[in-house]
Parts: C-alpha cells; structure tokens; sequence
C-alpha cells in the first residue's frame, strides 16, 4: 500500500469522503498511516479556512517531513519533493462542477443541427468560473473560453491535460497549453479525446475535468 504512486492522492480523497476500503482496511492497522490521516485531516482543515491558504503550522510541517521515511521511503532522495509539498498541492486542487454542457441538451428542433455546431461548456467553482465553445475545425477543435474571476492575476496559463492523467503533473505527455489574457480569454486547438483544464494561480489548482470532444 505504501508504495502505491497514486497513495498521496487516495488519502486525500479518503480525508474528503470519497470511499475506499481497502485504503480503510490498511489504515485501521497502520499505525504509521494512522497518524499520516491525522496530520492529512489537519491540513485540510487549513485549506477550508476562507481567504489564502495560510502557512502552515511548524508542528504540522514537521510532522509531515518525519512521516515521509516510513511512509513513502522510496520518494527520500535529494531531489524528491517533500511530503508536505506533494499533501499540500494535493489539498489545495479545487475541482470545478461542470453546470452546463450543451451536448446533454435536447436538440431544439429548426433552431440547431445535431452535428457540426459548436458545443459550450460552463463549470463554476470557489474560485473561478470557466466558460468554453468548442467548434469543429478540420480534424481539429477550436476551443475558445474566458476565466471568470473579479479580477484576473497577471500571467495566468490553461492547461489541458489527457484525461486519466495527472492534472497536477507539469510533465503529462501530450499537454497543451496557452496563456490566458487580462480580461480571462484564451485560445488554442484540441484533437478529438477527453480532456481535463487546470489553472493555477497563487496557491491553488483549479481542476475542469470531464471535456470529452
């Protein structure tokens, strides 16, 4: 169990409420990953707090450093991000909900054709909403959006990502990704497949899965 890759993520998830019980079945004889829910659930508690993530506790961040040893002793190189940084990216990923998708809407007859139309998608989070048209182009997609935000932090760049993969890894082959403008506009063209977006910005990822074009 502790040298499953996916380890960091699924006891998040566990934290958060997602059922997994042969992660439940380990932990309730794991003393080490007892201890590891422990601290996990403490930082999480930090990311719930409104505004910026703040620091996080020295108590905390030391617990974390003295956990990674017994825990994920394969990932104790020089180079090797610390436990805290791998729990921290992990708590702070907001997923957006995806409130509206075109392609689930009963086509309206005389007012639009069933293929070749462009497609809008809509997601909303806590922090940011997104807005995307995807229109046929050639073998291709057009994929136009526009991030909503009060006001868009300078710099800001949109990932799209294979779906099944990693959002959080910067290096997913066959990622693509365009910056975002002042006003939150970005434009770039997709292949056929499924997708997931992520935007990241100050001290969290916004995650936008399930664009299936």
């Amino acid at each position: 169990m502790h040298n499953d890759l996916n380890f960091e993520t699924r006891i998040i998830n566990y934290v958060r409420g997602i059922d997994d019980p042969e992660l439940a079945q380990h932990i309730a004889t794991c003393p080490e990953c007892q201890a590891s829910l422990d601290t996990i659930r403490m930082l999480d508690d930090t990311r719930q707090l409104t505004g910026p993530l703040p620091s996080i506790p020295d108590r905390l961040a030391t617990t974390l450093e003295s956990l990674l040893p017994r825990i994920r002793p394969d990932l104790v190189t020089p180079s090797a991000p610390s436990l805290i940084e791998r729990a921290r990216e992990r708590v702070s990923a907001i997923v957006a909900d995806l409130i509206l998708d075109s392609a689930a809407t009963p086509e309206v007859a005389g007012l639009r054709g069933a293929t070749g139309r462009t497609r809008q998608l809509a997601f909303v989070s806590d922090l940011a909403d997104l807005d995307v048209e995807l229109t046929p182009q050639d073998d291709d997609w057009l994929v136009t959006g526009q991030l909503g935000m009060d006001e868009v932090p300078e710099g800001l760049r949109i990932r799209f990502i294979p779906a099944g993969e990693d959002p959080l890894d910067a290096s997913v082959p066959g990622a693509r990704e365009t910056d975002i403008t002042g006003e939150g506009y970005f434009s770039l063209t997709l292949p056929s497949g499924g997708w997931t977006a992520a935007v990241t910005m100050d001290d969290a990822t916004i995650v936008f899965q399930d664009i299936d074009i």
